[in-house]
């Protein structure tokens, strides 16, 4: 499945393309394999907020809050700060960061306690 990770997270920068929910179904049966690339498109893409934040999405509805959130919470804590905005001036990625990491302390996983 590794091989294949990043060209799956490709296409969840868009929920209306056709292969969407079929890599999305594909990548949760692996979240261990997928967050380090994950991590990877969070610091390589900041210029697109939307990809950013359907893979945030993903992250919170398909990978367990644990030791995987974890592994990203310092690209977590950069989103939670950032002055990204999507194309309708909504500031939602921040937003969604922030809940992560709420979530990633109550589970008592997070540094920033």
């Amino acid at each position: 499945m590794e091989p294949y990770v990043d060209e799956l997270l490709g296409w969840l920068a868009d929920p209306n393309w056709p292969p969407y929910l079929g890599c999305q179904k594909q990548l949760a049966r692996f979240p261990e394999v997928t967050i380090d690339p994950i991590k990877e498109v969070i610091l390589k893409n900041r210029s697109d907020p939307e990809w950013l934040l359907y893979i945030l999405d993903f992250v919170e509805g398909h990978v367990p809050v644990g030791t995987l959130w974890k592994r990203i919470e310092p690209e977590l804590i950069q989103l939670a700060n950032g002055e990204v905005e999507d194309e309708e001036g909504v500031v939602e990625l921040p937003k969604s960061a922030q809940r992560m990491l709420r979530l990633l302390k109550e589970a008592g996983e997070t540094d920033a306690s």
